[in-house]
């Protein structure tokens, strides 16, 4: 890559740097050394390991969009994942959980037994899905059989829709948890 492609990523590295808080976030969430980021800075370093930026991404959410932007400058075909592969989702969940979606599963009535089993595993895996408490939103969505088969399929209905808003009031995050029904589907035109 030629070195002026890096310019804005340094430029922007350095302004975030430059913040105290940040920095201790990034000494907590990465393996990237100190010295790693100032020859980023500096231009020492040509071209940053693909891995080390990937996990700078996911301990700066905030700066993300920004930090992305200024990768892909310099790096077009770089593409950042949505999650950090190294969590697994599914890996230590709580055996009271289990318990409580078993549960669920077994007293539901059948009517209200797919939205309770989705709130479950939706509050369970929300720390792990938005561990910044930035709010996410979950969408469930199928799609009509089409008719006759073999056609493509010309509508989709949203099943169910969760989420999670988090507010900074006052120095403590205020969590807002949204449950909302169906939406109306969406026809494809054709």
């Amino acid at each position: 890559m030629a070195e002026q492609d890096w310019e804005t990523f340094r430029a922007l590295l350095k302004e975030v740097w430059n913040d105290p808080l940040v920095r201790k976030r990034i000494e907590q969430r990465t393996d990237i050394a100190p010295r790693t980021l100032s020859r980023w800075i500096s231009g020492e370093t040509e071209e940053p390991d693909r891995k080390r930026l990937s996990s700078l991404l996911t301990a700066l959410p905030y700066q993300r969009d920004a930090l992305l932007s200024a990768i892909a400058q310099a790096m077009p075909d770089f593409e950042a994942p949505l999650f950090d592969s190294s969590i697994q989702l599914l890996e230590d969940l709580p055996l009271d959980f289990l318990i409580r979606l078993l549960e669920t599963n077994a007293h539901t009535p059948r009517n209200l037994h797919f939205v309770a089993v989705i709130n479950l595993i939706f509050l369970q895996l929300q720390p792990t899905i938005d561990p910044e408490r930035l709010g996410v939103q979950l969408i469930i969505a199928q799609c009509s059989s089409p008719v006759p088969a073999g056609h493509p399929v010309r509508s989709l209905r949203g099943r169910v829709a969760f989420g999670l808003q988090c507010q900074l009031v006052s120095g403590q995050y205020r969590a807002e948890h949204r449950r909302g029904a169906a939406f109306a589907g969406a026809q494809k035109q054709g």
